[in-house]
């Protein structure tokens, strides 16, 4: 990326000289004045201190250095004003704020939308390192999230090229996203700034866990046919009788408790539903065996969550790290 400083120059601008300047820092020596696309509004004016920018940007250290104006400027001791020109103006105030540690407990909690919208000014303006460390907040404990709002964590943590959060959220989405999220995702301009390897290799992920989730599901009823036989006492070793519990009725009571919980006819849930729904089959009481707590279908019935559950727990999230590598094999 092209991070030479290109700071648009906007006339005097009677609404953006009435807006109040927040001071970011006590000491700052310059004014960055925000405007949104094309230029038409000004969303805020910031005093800034040039050395906290250039610690934290390479871009901001090269405006402020002796090849450009404001860095001319700044050693007249003259406050240079820098207009900015932003598709996100909103977001830029919030990053300049979060790179002087200003008012830092309102970013604590943000939207993902929000949090993938300063990843990417982060981009812009070359900051990952004063930015990296929120991600604990940001992406840590996220809960059930929409498809969409899974995308823009997952943009947020590409931008900021940390391989530890992409691979916790995307494990996350994976389980808990929709089949459709490429639909979602589809033509969104901040998302799409996902590679589209990345989404296909978490479609395919997201479809073989499904896929292997259902087949564990449908290999109960064949173990349900398997013949029952109970040894009747007093009648010999050799003695069996067949209870009431037969293959048919076993197999009629499994779709019947599958129904109930929405397993059945298959469906488009996520794996997460799936293993969801499969514990609450433990609590079936339809099925009339006298055979009670050794009864074959109570049995697979517990069984079933804990098999999905082995499913769930085997999704692996998407490395950067090793999505660059085998990028980089591919070209040889």
């Amino acid at each position: 990326m092209d991070t030479s400083p290109t700071p648009t120059q906007h006339p005097a601008d009677a609404d953006a000289e009435k807006l109040e300047v927040v001071a970011l820092h006590p000491s700052g020596d310059a004014i960055i004045v925000i405007f949104g696309p094309g230029g038409a509004e000004c969303h805020g004016r910031f005093l800034v201190s040039s050395a906290t920018l250039s610690l934290a940007s390479s871009y901001f250290r090269t405006l402020f250095g002796p090849n450009f104006k404001e860095g001319a400027d700044l050693r007249k001791s003259i406050c240079p004003e820098i207009a900015l020109e932003e598709d996100w103006p909103e977001e830029m105030g919030i990053l300049l704020s979060m790179l002087h540690f200003h008012n830092l407990h309102h970013f604590r909690d943000v939207e993902p939308k929000t949090v993938a919208l300063i990843a990417y000014q982060r981009d812009k303006y070359d900051c990952a390192a004063a930015i990296i460390p929120w991600g604990f907040k940001w992406f840590h404990g996220t809960g059930q999230l929409t498809d969409e709002q899974f995308g823009y964590l997952l943009t947020a943590a590409y931008l900021l090229d940390s391989d530890e959060d992409f691979r916790a959220i995307s494990g996350a989405a994976i389980r808990q996203m929709t089949l459709y999220f490429r639909a979602v995702w589809d033509g969104n301009e901040l998302i799409d700034r996902l590679p589209r390897n990345i989404k296909s290799m978490m479609e395919k992920k997201s479809m073989k866990a499904i896929a292997e989730a259902q087949e564990t599901i449908y290999e109960v009823e064949w173990r349900l046919q398997e013949v029952v036989l109970l040894r009747e006492p007093g009648f010999g070793v050799h003695a069996v009788k067949i209870v009431n519990c037969t293959a048919d009725v076993r197999v009629a009571d499994y779709f019947k408790a599958l129904r109930d919980e929405k397993l059945w006819p298959p469906s488009c849930l996520t794996i997460s539903q799936i293993r969801e729904r499969t514990k609450l089959l433990t609590q079936f009481r339809r099925h009339h065996c006298d055979r009670g707590e050794v009864c074959k279908l109570k049995k697979e019935l517990n069984a079933l969550s804990e098999r999905v559950n082995v499913v769930l727990k085997d999704i692996k999230g998407i490395s950067l790290e090793s999505n660059r590598k085998r990028k980089e094999t591919s070209t040889f």
